[in-house]
């Protein structure tokens, strides 16, 4: 595997590159990544330098986008990148740009004449959001332009048929470590923790082997249950495959239990029609709703069921309470038959929030389907009940890849909690803080805690991460009203709108890039609830985490 030197950039397009280059380039090469040349000489930012140990190197610019050139009236050719929205922006050539730095980097290395004359500098470009080359310029040609098409062929032999075009100067190993001294201390120094969140973005957003072949044991089977820890990629495969139901003209009812997950799968389907989503309860409550506004009735055998599942429901009332989720959970398929709509496909994401009762009846609504279907997904680790099973276990796929979180805070959970999740491949070293607080109860540690939060913040936002990307979970709802009125960055937190605060179990299947999980001592009598909670509440980052948590809470903890 080659040996990378430099910074992370925040350009996506770059990133995509040196994707390719670590994955194609074997411990033949070097590359030297976004660095500026000396500012004496008139300097500019190279994107790569690929180095070969012994035949030479190749300066390359990267373009992102769609291009296209054309001719001026002067005979000239411009540029063009075009982005998803289709909008245009003039760009530099890049093959004069990349043989502009060529240029510079001898200059820059002119002391070094026994250097210069055993050293090849080619220049070339890259285009990876291209799929194949339909546009041209004088200085391009097969052999200095890569599109995106390109990376996936043999690279290693590519760039070496590029240098080999050129006059063959082979340079020694006393002169190659010249060479890198001489570029190490030009390389910028001013990498921010975001342009690390940055480079990790793409490679979390891949569907991995794992939740492929889940997404195909569905598809194959009338019911499954897919279970696996937070991060596995539960609720983005039940996502992905209610959409290939709606695209396939069925009706689905997805529920979940939280109402920020709620909330976040109406935003997802808010553009297909024939899907009831949402939090249950509140789903509970519009399909009830859309039954009493059609009331009163044109047809009045349909007036009789309703009245007789509200009568029904008004006895179950009387017998249990008000809280009346289990019951309509278990009759909801008669709301549907008034309305006269078949649910092909149900999905219930976080099922270890759902009683056994509250399963059966859910797995009801497709009754009257002719090709009924009922997915599960959920985690037991998370469940809030003090005793949990699921309606089946047969058929059942298990997820064991984490692809929400980067490996360090991977490790990280497994260690507290000793499980043995696979890491997701992302990795970085800026990942985990952890920190004990005093052995207080709640009250007298917000002391402790509005001392430690502000330093964090402070932190955070001058490396350039933003208050939308960071997420403060607490114990329990009464615990984030507590953090809201805590101060920070000169404003009461609940000032500082874009930043999100919430109790763990409320934030439920969702994920920010940075969670600050905030567990002080908090009398509980149940200790497995108080696990999950903790549990739920450092799983939902995606790249940092920072904890401030009690004594006594740590020592429920495994580590």
């Amino acid at each position: 595997m080659a040996v990378v030197y430099g910074n992370l950039s925040s350009e996506k397009s770059e990133q995509k590159v040196l994707k390719h280059l670590e994955k194609n380039l074997n411990e033949e090469w070097i590359i030297y990544q976004n660095f500026l040349l000396n500012k004496n000489v008139d300097d500019g930012q190279v994107d790569f330098l690929i180095l070969h140990k012994t035949i030479g190197g190749i300066i390359l610019e990267v373009k992102g986008g769609r291009i296209e050139t054309y001719l001026d009236p002067s005979n000239e050719y411009k540029w063009l990148s075009i982005n998803r929205k289709n909008e245009k922006f003039s760009i530099k050539d890049p093959f004069l740009q990349s043989k502009d730095q060529a240029w510079k980097l001898k200059r820059y290395l002119k002391d070094i004449k026994t250097m210069m004359h055993s050293f090849n500098f080619v220049n070339a470009a890259a285009f990876p959001d291209v799929q194949k080359i339909d546009f041209e310029s004088p200085f391009m040609n097969d052999l200095n332009t890569f599109s995106r098409e390109d990376f996936n062929n043999n690279l290693g032999f590519q760039f070496k048929k590029l240098l080999q075009n050129v006059q063959q100067r082979p340079h020694t190993e006393q002169t190659l470590q010249q060479l890198h001294n001489y570029l190490l201390p030009i390389f910028k120094t001013n990498s921010t923790l975001q342009s690390s969140f940055d480079f990790m973005d793409e490679q979390f957003n891949e569907a991995t082997e794992e939740q492929f072949k889940a997404m195909i044991e569905i598809e194959e089977n009338s019911k499954l249950y897919v279970k696996g820890p937070a991060g596995t990629g539960k609720t983005l495969i039940a996502i992905n495959f209610a959409k290939r139901m709606l695209e396939n003209n069925k009706t689905v009812f997805f529920a979940c239990y939280t109402q920020n997950l709620g909330e976040y799968l109406k935003s997802e389907f808010s553009q297909y029609e024939n899907i009831f989503t949402g939090n249950i309860h509140s789903l509970l409550r519009e399909i009830f709703s859309l039954v009493s506004g059609k009331m009163p009735f044109d047809n009045e055998d349909k007036k009789k069921k309703f009245e007789e599942y509200t009568n029904d429901m008004n006895s179950w009332i009387n017998d249990n309470g008000t809280d009346t989720f289990i019951f309509e959970a278990q009759n909801l398929y008669r709301l549907f038959e008034i309305l006269d709509i078949k649910i092909n496909t149900v999905l219930i994401d976080e099922c270890q929030d759902f009683s056994l009762e509250a399963q059966e009846g859910i797995s009801l609504l497709n009754l009257y389907s002719d090709e009924p279907k009922f997915y599960m997904f959920g985690d037991p680790n998370q469940t809030q009940l003090s005793e949990w099973k699921p309606l089946f276990t047969e058929p059942t796929r298990t997820l064991s890849k984490n692809m929400r979180n980067s490996n360090e805070i991977n490790e990280f959970i497994n260690k507290l909690f000793a499980l043995d999740v696979e890491n997701s491949g992302i990795s970085d070293d800026l990942n985990v803080d952890y920190e004990v607080l005093s052995g207080f109860e709640l009250n007298n540690q917000k002391i402790e805690i509005q001392e430690k939060l502000p330093k964090i913040l402070h932190n955070l936002t001058t490396e350039g991460v933003e208050l939308s990307q960071i997420a403060i979970l607490g114990l329990h709802a009464g615990h984030a009203n507590d953090i809201r009125h805590l101060s920070a960055l000169g404003k009461k937190i609940y000032e500082l709108d874009q930043i999100t605060v919430d109790s763990a179990l409320r934030y439920k299947g969702l994920e920010k890039d940075v969670v600050i999980a905030i567990f002080p001592d908090y009398k509980v009598s149940n200790s497995q609830l108080l696990k999950s909670q903790i549990y739920t509440g450092i799983t939902r980052p995606q790249k940092k985490l920072a904890v401030l948590i009690g004594k006594n809470n740590e020592s429920l903890l495994q580590k």
